[in-house]
């Protein structure tokens, strides 16, 4: 048993973590860990965090729009008006607190994707998560259903074989595959769609350095109520 019991800088290799977030979730019992010392020793064959969804898989990356760094604050939602279309709402990250922080929507068109995916012409590049499985029977045998993939990756030195190409789990942009080790280990590999193409439009949906000198609300892509009959009057905020 003592060749499954690993260290901070080893889950987190496997897992497809910091070494920090791994100590954070070790202290805060979301993984199954044992503190020795300053540190921290996990057992490899339980890498299992315990929260019902995860919170790296849904995270998004900082975007660059118009010189400025924008980052999510919310997740990927889908476009009532296009099903291939994906949004979620973005603000600037704020560099020092004299600047305004503007919010903005980015939206995510899938439809090359689905199109290249449905001809098998895709191709996954690394996954944006990653766990191993306690029952690797069950795994393996579930994913072997869908289209075989057989491709190789290495994280971490670690050596992995993806069992079938990666399908849809949830929210349209998250898919997942199961993977195999040289020890026989299963494996569930996770990416976000949203984190590997280009997004489709950015759009500033709310202007900081614009206000309504009557009714003090800032400028809106959509509709606000007024005080005034006459409706807003925007000014620059100095």
């Amino acid at each position: 048993m003592l060749d499954t019991i690993i260290g901070v800088d080893k889950a987190a290799e496997l897992l497809g973590l910091t070494p920090g977030t791994v100590k954070n979730y070790c202290s805060e019992g979301k993984l199954n860990a044992t503190k020795v010392g300053n540190t921290w020793i996990l057992d490899k064959s339980d890498l299992r965090i315990n929260v019902k969804r995860k919170r790296e898989l849904k995270g998004l990356n900082d975007l660059f729009f118009n010189g400025r760094r924008l980052k999510s604050m919310t997740s990927v939602s889908a476009d009532v008006d296009n099903k291939n279309r994906y949004s979620a709402h973005f603000m600037d990250v704020n560099p020092s607190p004299r600047d305004n922080v503007n919010h903005y929507k980015v939206t995510w068109d899938l439809t090359y994707f689905l199109t290249a995916e449905s001809q098998q012409d895709f191709e996954w590049g690394r996954p944006h998560f990653l766990s191993m499985d306690k029952d690797p029977e069950t795994t393996i045998s579930y994913f072997s259903k869908f289209t075989t993939y057989d491709k190789e990756i290495s994280i971490g030195g670690q050596h992995l074989k993806i069992i079938n190409r990666p399908v849809s789990l949830s929210s349209g942009v998250e898919y997942w595959a199961g993977a195999i080790d040289g020890e026989g280990n299963a494996y569930k590999l996770f990416w976000n769609v949203a984190n590997m193409i280009d997004p489709y439009k950015i759009e500033m949906i709310n202007d900081q350095k614009l206000y309504c000198h009557k009714c003090l609300k800032p400028w809106a892509s959509h509709d606000t109520k007024c005080v005034d009959e006459d409706g807003h009057e925007y000014k620059l905020n100095k």
